[in-house]
């Protein structure tokens, strides 16, 4: 058996969260937090997408398996190795934790992955400190204001290979380096939500992995985006394939001419225009 074939984007299960997010017959869907960049310093951010779930009437919980003090277990996990030390800190990224989950109205619990994680006096009371808040909070409108989309695309995931470098580049390295520390808030949807009545307007939509877009999904983006004026951030290649790999799929869908490049190289960009004010 090929293990790294079945964990991969394309064969590990996990592209079908459209199909979860509209049956009927599914209540709450829950994944721990991002495990990349989650020690000191970072963020706290879904591996699934919990807006997405709201917009569908699913209620969505955040395993919390954040390691604390107790255990002063130092362990790497991609570029991140920083784990609390002290009491102070521990109390520091419960806070982020329970602030993330609190703000965005949904459900949470503590996971204890290693035994003893939590078994200490301090976090037991601030544990129970966090949850009198919560309850005192239950009915507060906690509607969304962020004005920027992230949005995401599953079907594109099909039309890239077996563990394409891209992905984390287009996703991990954007949601948890990037995105999280940009001083705004912002919430991840599906490109197949772009239709959707339900979602309110943004200001700003960026599309991250969205390599793959129908002539239909290029409609309801051109009518989201006419509705209020939004602005469109396109990262690498949006709109490339609908019935085939064209570039002139993307001018369609951008408005930005482009020339195809079939050379090998690595992937950068060259500033051309320095009056502009963003340069």
């Amino acid at each position: 058996m090929n293990y790294s074939r079945l964990n991969s984007s394309n064969h590990a299960g996990q592209l079908a969260l459209t199909r979860v997010l509209n049956s009927e017959d599914i209540d709450f869907i829950c994944s721990p937090y991002t495990y990349d960049n989650k020690q000191l310093g970072g963020p706290h951010n879904a591996q699934s997408l919990p807006e997405a779930a709201k917009l569908h009437g699913k209620l969505y919980f955040s395993e919390t398996d954040t390691m604390l003090h107790v255990l002063k277990r130092q362990w790497r996990w991609g570029n991140s190795l920083h784990n609390p030390e002290s009491w102070p800190e521990s109390k520091a990224l419960m806070l982020r934790d329970f602030g993330y989950v609190f703000t965005k109205g949904i459900g949470m619990w503590w996971t204890d992955l290693f035994g003893r994680n939590f078994d200490d006096p301090q976090i037991v009371a601030f544990m129970k400190q966090l949850k009198e808040i919560d309850d005192a909070h239950l009915t507060t409108d906690k509607r969304s204001t962020a004005e920027i989309a992230v949005i995401l695309d599953e079907a594109s995931f099909t039309y890239c290979g077996e563990g394409e470098p891209m992905f984390n580049a287009l996703l991990t390295a954007q949601k948890q380096w990037e995105l999280g520390f940009m001083g705004m808030p912002w919430e991840p949807h599906l490109l197949s939500d772009m239709d959707n009545s339900d979602l309110k307007d943004f200001k700003v939509y960026i599309f991250l992995n969205t390599i793959k877009v129908s002539a239909e999904q290029r409609a309801a983006i051109h009518a989201r985006l006419r509705r209020n004026g939004a602005t469109a951030l396109w990262v690498y290649a949006t709109g490339y394939i609908d019935r085939a790999c064209d570039v002139a799929n993307i001018s369609a869908l951008t408005g930005i001419n482009l020339a195809e490049d079939m050379s090998f190289g690595e992937l950068h960009v060259d500033v051309t225009r320095f009056d502009h004010p963003i340069t």
